[in-house]
C-alpha cells in the first residue's frame, strides 16, 4: 500500500477522502496536514507539510484539497519531495500554475493527478453507450446548489481564484466532458456578481461540442434554495429522444424513464478516483484533464460581468432532480 498524506481538512474531505482512503486498498493514510486541525480524528494532525517531512515518516503521495489558491505552492513542495500529487478540483488557481505543475511532474518523474470526481460518475457508461451513434440536438445543463450547505462558511469560494459558481459548475463539465470524449469550446458567457465578491455567483454558459459544433448551454447557480438544487445535463437528440444525466450522474433516465444503477454508492466516485490514481502511479504516468478548467478561465476571462442578480435563462426550468 502507498502511504499518502491528506492536505486539507475542508468539507469535503472529511465527507469522501478521509472515508474512502481508510477503506482503501491501494493507499494507507497516514496523517493529516491542516493549520485549522482541532479535532481527533486518529491520525497524526500536522500544521503545513514541513512539519509533516521533519518528522521523518514515510510517505508516498499527497492529495491536496485546499482551497485552489494554495494548491501550487504544496504541490511543488510535494514534488521537490518526489512525491504524487492529487489535486482535488478545480486543480489550482491559474493556468500558469496548472501548466508549470504538469512540467514540474514530468521532470521530477513523479504523477500528477487532476481529481475531477464527476468524471468517474456511475452514469457515465450508460449514457455513453446510450449516445453511441446518435445524433445530438443540443445540450443543455441545469447545475444549482446552495453554497451554503456545500462551503459553509467559506470566504476563499468568493475572492479570486475561488471560482464562485464554477466551483460547482466544474462537475458538470467535467461529466459532460467524460461522456462526449469530444472538444468543449467556450463561446460566450454572463456572469452574476454579488456586492463585494470576486467570483460569480451565477454563470450562463454557451459552448460548443465536437467537430459537429453541437450547442451547450449551460446555467450554474450556487446561490439556490435547498430546495431547488438540481445537478441535471440533458442530451436532446434529434430524432426527439431525450436523455438527462441526474443527480451529479447519479442516475440517468430516457424520455423521462429514470434508470439507475444497481447500487447506489456515496463513494463510488472518490473510490473510483482513487483506484485511477493508484493505476496511474503503478504505469508511471500522469493523468492530467484541464477541459473544465479552461472553459470555466475562458469564461472569467472573456464573459460579460453583471452586479446584482441575473435571472436564469428562459431555457432553463429548474426542478429538483429532473432536467430542462
Amino acid at each position: 500500500m502507498m502511504k499518502i498524506v491528506l492536505v486539507g481538512y475542508g468539507q469535503i474531505a472529511k465527507s469522501q477522502h478521509v472515508p474512502v482512503l481508510r477503506k482503501s486498498r491501494e493507499f494507507e493514510l497516514v496523517g493529516v496536514v491542516d493549520p485549522q486541525m482541532d479535532v481527533d480524528i486518529g491520525l497524526p494532525c500536522f500544521p503545513d507539510l514541513p512539519a509533516f517531512f521533519k518528522t521523518g515518516r514515510d510517505c508516498d503521495c499527497v492529495a491536496i484539497c485546499t482551497p485552489p489558491a494554495s494548491r501550487y505552492a504544496l504541490a511543488a513542495i510535494a514534488m521537490e519531495k518526489r512525491l504524487h500529487v492529487l489535486l482535488e478540483k478545480p486543480p489550482v488557481s491559474s493556468l500558469s500554475a496548472l501548466f508549470a505543475l504538469k512540467q514540474m511532474a514530468v521532470q521530477r518523474d513523479v504523477t500528477l493527478f487532476t481529481g475531477w470526481h464527476s468524471r468517474y460518475a456511475p452514469c457515465i457508461p450508460a449514457i455513453t453507450t446510450c449516445l453511441k451513434n446518435r445524433d445530438i440536438r443540443e445540450i443543455v445543463i441545469c447545475w444549482q446548489e446552495d453554497h451554503r450547505n456545500w462551503h459553509p462558511g467559506a470566504r476563499w469560494l468568493w475572492k479570486a481564484g475561488g471560482f464562485g459558481a464554477f466551483d460547482a459548475g466544474v462537475n458538470a463539465l467535467s461529466l459532460l466532458h467524460a461522456i462526449m470524449k469530444a472538444p468543449l469550446v467556450y463561446q460566450q458567457g454572463d456572469m452574476a456578481f454579488a456586492a463585494g465578491a470576486e467570483t460569480p455567483i451565477r454563470v450562463a454558459l454557451h459552448l460548443s461540442a465536437g467537430a459537429e459544433k453541437i450547442p451547450v448551454k449551460a446555467w450554474f447557480d450556487i446561490g439556490a434554495e435547498a430546495d431547488d438544487e438540481n445537478w441535471t445535463i440533458t442530451w436532446h437528440l434529434k430524432d426527439g429522444t431525450i436523455i438527462q444525466a441526474l443527480e451529479s450522474g447519479a442516475s440517468w433516465s430516457v424520455n423521462g424513464e429514470i434508470l439507475s444503477p444497481d447500487a447506489a454508492d456515496a463513494y463510488a466516485e472518490y473510490r473510483a478516483l482513487y483506484a485511477d490514481f493508484a493505476s496511474s502511479i503503478t504505469r508511471a504516468s500522469s493523468n492530467f484533464v484541464a477541459v473544465p478548467y479552461l472553459i470555466a478561465t475562458d469564461c472569467l476571462a472573456q464573459g460579460r460581468r453583471h452586479v446584482g442578480d441575473m435571472k436564469a435563462p428562459e431555457w432553463v426550468t429548474p426542478s429538483r432532480g429532473g432536467g430542462t
